[in-house]
């Protein structure tokens, strides 16, 4: 098995560019990254080389706004998940590879829970939100080896005969592991978009938990890995679509001149009528 490490580095092919969806489905578990009112960001599909079993998109981050992660289990099974932000697991802190020896939540048949953050207790974690990389957690560790990275391996359980449920049964459910959200940003942590994007150690929230047994399966059955950046390099790289709209009452200016990849006009620089190669100076 390779190392998570080097999945960063693996060449993807782009969805068509525009395509967007709300959820990232494995085939066994759904992904969503969502907002403190439970909605869920835009994600932009990306096909991977590195594995028929891996499925990947990416997603606008946007600075300073608090996040979540919700996994919904397809399946009539329970399934173990070792969640990890920016290569740290979320609920140990450790350095994660993704493998079943790691701390992982468990989830029901057809169940649904939302991971707010990082564990940092039984009853309590301090919640996921979008900061530079340098302000990150990963970072405060020296990690930078997965940063702008929400992976989500998924595990069977090993036991010989599993307890399957229907869709309708009673006993699935949703459950919000960390507790009731709180609408608001950190205004107060907003760091440069010049830096690549990390998540960073919010504040604390009650979120209860209690452990259960898990048998998991050698390897991991699916997995899934989002990446979030800035607007910007999304535009960079052709991602979303970033049109900027012309004004028909204002020029283009040497601002926007020089985003064409243009040298600006210098200070004072004024073109004699008449000459289109000739120029003259004005003296301040």
């Amino acid at each position: 098995m390779r190392r998570f490490t080097l999945f960063l580095f693996l060449i993807t092919i782009f969805a068509p560019i525009g395509a967007h969806a709300y959820s990232v489905d494995n085939g066994l578990v759904e992904v969503e990254v969502v907002d403190d009112y439970g909605r869920a960001y835009a994600t932009f599909p990306a096909r991977s080389r590195a594995s028929r079993d891996d499925t990947r998109a990416y997603l606008e981050a946007v600075p300073g706004r608090s996040y979540a992660i919700r996994v919904t289990n397809g399946s009539g099974e329970r399934v173990g998940l070792v969640i990890a932000v920016d290569g740290r697991n979320i609920i140990s802190g450790k350095k994660s590879k993704l493998k079943r020896g790691e701390r992982m939540y468990v989830l029901g048949p057809w169940e649904s829970a939302t991971y707010r953050g990082w564990r940092t207790g039984s009853d309590r974690v301090n919640e996921f939100f979008f900061t530079s990389e340098l302000d990150s957690y990963a970072g405060a560790f020296g990690d930078f080896s997965a940063m702008g990275v929400v992976a989500v391996a998924v595990f069977r359980d090993r036991q010989a005969a599993p307890t399957r449920y229907r869709k309708s049964d009673p006993r699935a459910e949703h459950r919000d592991y960390d507790g009731a959200a709180s609408p608001g940003a950190h205004s107060g942590r907003l760091e440069s978009r010049k830096s690549a994007p990390g998540t960073g150690f919010g504040d604390e929230r009650y979120a209860p938990s209690y452990r259960v047994r898990f048998n998991a399966e050698r390897r991991p059955a699916a997995r899934t890995f989002i990446k979030y950046e800035w607007r910007e390099t999304l535009c960079e790289m052709g991602v979303v679509r970033c049109h900027s709209r012309k004004n028909r009452f204002w020029p283009q200016s040497e601002v926007g001149h020089r985003a064409r990849g243009f040298a600006p006009y210098p200070p004072g620089y004024r073109l004699r009528p008449g000459r289109s190669h000739k120029s003259s100076w004005r003296g301040r």
